[in-house]
């Protein structure tokens, strides 16, 4: 028997006693099966939408034509993590629009049925306590051999609904499968139908394979069948191409660097020339926050990967901000994985900001021991030449941090207010140019 949680179980008795057969179906089963605890629940039911709405009045309709509905419970120890139960009539599924959306189905009595219209082996299961597992397509054997294969056709199935390729490269990526040949062929053949898709579900599920276990897999296979195209544009393709052995190497190291999404996603486009990572940066739209990170690798990686000395560093830092910086160091410590390259230098990095921090150094202007309210003061002045002093009084002091005393600083603010012309060749010895 397998266990599920206490409220799917509930839901599943609450059907069956009303005269509904029901099961635990799709990628939450699979998952099941594979040892995970999913949070989102799929049941198939014998039980029409508007008899699922009177056993469950509260349930929350997501697409009132297929029948589906979801309840939501709250978690009943901080341990927990409450689950979400959808429940969907059995259907069967004759035609589909070039989205994948069925336009035309019918809802059925049986399970067999419901299953042989679903997408992938895997997720064509069925269990409840009273039958068991209910499995017509072998998809635990495929579970077992870490293969996606379509159920019937997979030319067929793929047609129908184009983010078929997606879920499949998610389960690639995420799980480690690998697709059977003629999966594969068929991705290939159809992977321009992934253009009547937004870029916002390209964008989400692409940045959830860089998550993955296997994302290196996952990119090659979307390489060779054209779908990297597809989605991330001709000028990447092109590039992959030419750089053939960079491209190699990513696949082959990429699953060796931390699984964090936006962190491999910095470390993709590092690996792209800047004219070819601002056009597909474009293209997938991403938000204000991911793209400025981006931005961030393509236009300052060489000079994080530059620093050698604490006075540069925090010159970096005062520049860009601790968070900016932290995760160019990241990236460049996972470039470091792609090529191959001594860590000595990240580490040595690492080891420069610990130091820093542990003895509270000054970085920033707000660290310093005067402000803009003290120059304004002791020197009577305003406006842009506040600002530059503070700004010198801060170069000053990456260079010596014990000068950091307000004494020290106003008799030096003072000097520099006498003369324009040394704050300008101060701040000309900034060594950081990256914005």
């Amino acid at each position: 028997m397998i266990k599920f949680p206490k409220e799917v179980d509930k839901v599943i008795d609450k059907l069956n006693h009303m005269g509904f057969q029901t099961f635990v179906v799709g990628g939450s089963l699979r998952d099941r099966l594979m040892g995970f605890q999913p949070v989102d629940w799929d049941l198939a039911t014998k039980a029409k939408p508007d008899e699922i709405l009177k056993i469950f009045p509260n349930a929350e309709v997501l697409n009132e034509n297929l029948g589906v509905m979801r309840l939501y419970f709250t978690k009943s120890s901080h341990d927990e993590i409450a689950p979400v139960v959808d429940i969907a009539t059995f259907r069967r599924e004759h035609t589909h629009d070039e989205k994948g959306t069925p336009v035309r189905f019918e809802f059925t009595d049986t399970i067999h049925e419901d299953l042989n219209r679903r997408d992938f082996t895997v997720n064509a299961m069925a269990y409840n306590n009273t039958l068991g597992i209910v499995d017509p397509f072998n998809g635990r054997k495929d579970i077992k051999d870490k293969i996606v294969r379509c159920v019937g056709d997979a030319d067929e199935r793929i047609k129908e609904d184009p983010v078929r390729i997606l879920r499949a490269l998610m389960l690639i990526a995420e799980k480690g499968f690998h697709p059977e040949a003629s999966l594969y062929e068929a991705i290939g053949k159809n992977c321009n139908s992934l253009n009547n898709l937004s870029i916002h579900r390209i964008r989400e599920e692409f940045s959830r394979m860089m998550g993955g276990i296997s994302v290196g897999t996952a990119i090659e296979i979307m390489k060779g069948t054209g779908v990297l195209k597809v989605i991330a544009g001709e000028s990447v393709d092109n590039f992959f191409s030419v750089k053939k052995a960079l491209f190699l190497e990513m696949v082959k190291k990429i699953d060796k660097t931390p699984p964090v999404r936006k962190r491999r996603l910095g470390l993709f486009y590092s690996l792209l020339d800047k004219d070819t990572a601002m056009k597909t940066l474009d293209k997938m739209q991403y938000d204000k926050t991911t793209r400025n990170r981006i931005m961030d690798v393509i236009t300052g990686m060489a000079a994080v990967e530059s620093i050698t000395k604490p006075v540069n560093l925090k010159r970096f830092i005062a520049d860009v901000g601790i968070e900016r910086y932290r995760f160019l160091a990241e990236v460049a410590h996972d470039r470091n994985v792609i090529f191959c390259k001594s860590s000595e230098r990240t580490t040595k990095r690492l080891n420069m900001i610990e130091n820093i921090e542990k003895k509270n150094e000054p970085i920033v202007p707000e660290d310093l021991a005067v402000d803009g309210n003290d120059i304004r003061t002791e020197l009577g002045i305003d406006g842009k030449e506040v600002g530059e002093i503070l700004n010198c009084l801060l170069l000053d002091v990456h260079r010596n941090p014990f000068k950091n005393r307000r004494e020290i600083l106003l008799y030096m603010a003072k000097a520099y207010g006498k003369s324009s012309l040394k704050r300008k060749i101060r701040q000309n010895k900034r060594l950081n140019k990256f914005r």
